[in-house]
């Protein structure tokens, strides 16, 4: 009987040895050691819901500071070097020190959205600031936030129904606009969460079988942190040019869902934007796969043992060194 179990046991002592303890430092208020525990115990979980959808590893040493209101929450900020921030934001991530600071408040007051939605939020920002610096690339903000929201299982600051009313009055914030400076006033940071995260789930939607199977995000990721920009990132993925590939997510989010893009081609609105997506369906995973073959031969000739791409250092190079674009800096 005993026999029967015992391949068991021992797969559950390995998992437990060879999953790495994570090094959180909560540091609260006198009364709320309910919140530090549940934020221990939440951790590691929640980075393994980012490693899924990322393929990035995280195994710095986090200190999540929890604030009681927004007067404290200021002072904290304040003592980072950072500006307040305004009543509806409730929380604020310093990747490049491996920082959170959440308000309480926000949650305990009824705020849209939960204590787990806010904190997976600012811990992919987390773990995205120690892929930059271990590239030493600054990733855009929309991309920051994009991918933060759509991580978490249910996000926090992108409500559906300002990107639904934006649509209706053709109000949408240019993609060109959205990549260049990411807003920051409640109205307008609002509708740019939300657009953020829309365009990532039709990033991470496009082509054949589950999202996570396909590993669009985790590709896209690895393009930029190589240095790539964006639109040629998206071209490499897609075969779409940046103005074709925003005409066809305006016409998923005009349609009030997230289909697949291979299935709408009644949207494009051109016979030759039909034809390039038809085409760019047909050749976008080889393309995507011969590049990323490309790119194992070059770190070869360099010198570079090959390693998994969510294979992160132990500690990067400088871990209180600011990205290269002077920081970055969650809301």
């Amino acid at each position: 009987m005993a026999s029967r179990f015992l391949p068991r046991i021992l797969l559950l002592l390995t998992l437990v040895a060879t999953v790495p303890a994570q090094n959180v430092e909560v540091i609260h208020p006198r009364g709320m050691a309910g919140i530090a525990r549940r934020i221990r115990i939440l951790t590691p979980r929640m980075l393994a819901r980012a490693k899924r959808h990322l393929e990035l590893g995280y195994d710095q040493s986090l200190t999540v500071r929890v604030v009681e209101d927004q007067e404290a929450f200021d002072a904290a900020l304040e003592a980072q070097g950072s500006a307040p921030r305004p009543p509806f934001v409730a929380a604020v991530a310093f990747p490049w020190r491996d920082l959170i600071i959440l308000k309480a408040e926000a949650w305990q007051k009824g705020a849209p959205g939960s204590f787990e939605a806010i904190y997976q939020h600012e811990l992919v920002h987390c773990v995205l600031g120690a892929a930059e610096r271990k590239f030493n690339v600054a990733l855009p903000v929309w991309i920051h936030e994009g991918i933060a929201e759509w991580v978490a299982e249910k996000p926090y600051y992108s409500d559906p129904a300002i990107l639904e009313d934006a649509v209706g009055n053709d109000s949408l914030i240019p993609f060109v606009e959205l990549v260049k400076s990411f807003p920051r006033q409640e109205g307008a940071s609002r509708l740019a969460y939300a657009e953020a995260h829309s365009l990532i789930r039709s990033l991470a939607d496009f082509g054949k079988g589950p999202a996570l199977e396909r590993r669009n995000i985790p590709i896209l990721l690895r393009l930029l942190l190589r240095g790539e920009r964006f639109e040629d990132a998206l071209r490499l993925m897609t075969g779409l040019s940046l103005s074709d590939f925003e005409l066809l997510w305006k016409g998923e989010v005009r349609r009030g869902g997230h289909a697949r893009l291979r299935l709408l081609p009644e949207f494009l609105f051109s016979g030759l934007l039909i034809a390039l997506a038809l085409l760019a369906f047909g050749v976008q995973r080889s393309r995507r796969d011969r590049a990323m073959r490309e790119m194992e031969e070059e770190e070869a000739r360099e010198g570079q043992e090959p390693y998994p791409f969510w294979a992160l250092p132990d500690e990067a190079d400088d871990p209180d060194a600011p990205p290269p674009s002077g920081g970055f800096t969650s809301s």
